[in-house]
């Protein structure tokens, strides 16, 4: 499942959208559903993406929303809100260059705090020389991913980080 904040409901049926894809202001929201938990596991990871692109938010929490229930905010100013606000995070999956707080920010915000450090981060940037990759390391994340990148890579590094 993913869901961004706030999510609006259809005023005739009360019922979530399907999809709602994000228009092109910071902060714009998307939700949908995805698939069910996989078989007799029940557990869900919940997955926080963080990207200002819109249309890139979307497609990404579409992908991850078939291994977890994600939810989608536009900056690290945004996921630290979420995160400190007392969602159950599993993953944490963000751009680098972003808007009020960038993903490098953001994951030494993440490290310093005692309660959000052991939650595992994914970097996911156009940024590809080695000492961005180290930056981005030495910041906290667990994997890094370059764009573009390929949809199985992103899912075969969550799973990776999720795992650990």
């Amino acid at each position: 499942m993913v869901r961004e904040r706030p999510v609006e409901r259809d005023t005739r049926s009360g019922r979530l959208p399907s999809r709602r894809l994000a228009g092109g202001a910071a902060g714009a929201r998307v939700a949908f559903a995805m698939s069910a938990p996989a078989a007799g596991t029940g557990h869900r990871p919940a997955i926080l993406v963080v990207e200002d692109d819109p249309d890139v938010r979307a497609m990404v929490a579409r992908l991850l929303g078939t291994i977890g229930t994600v939810t989608a905010v536009a900056n690290g100013v945004e996921a630290l809100a979420v995160l400190r606000g007392g969602t159950t995070t599993d993953l944490v999956v963000t751009d680098v260059m972003m808007p009020l707080m960038d993903g490098v920010t953001l994951a030494k915000e993440l490290k310093r705090d005692p309660q959000l450090s052991r939650i595992p981060v994914l970097m996911l940037t156009a940024k590809s020389s080695p000492m961005s990759m180290i930056e981005g390391i030495n910041a906290g994340a667990r994997q890094y991913l370059t764009k573009p990148f390929k949809p199985d890579d992103l899912l075969a590094k969550a799973r990776k980080a999720l795992a650990k």
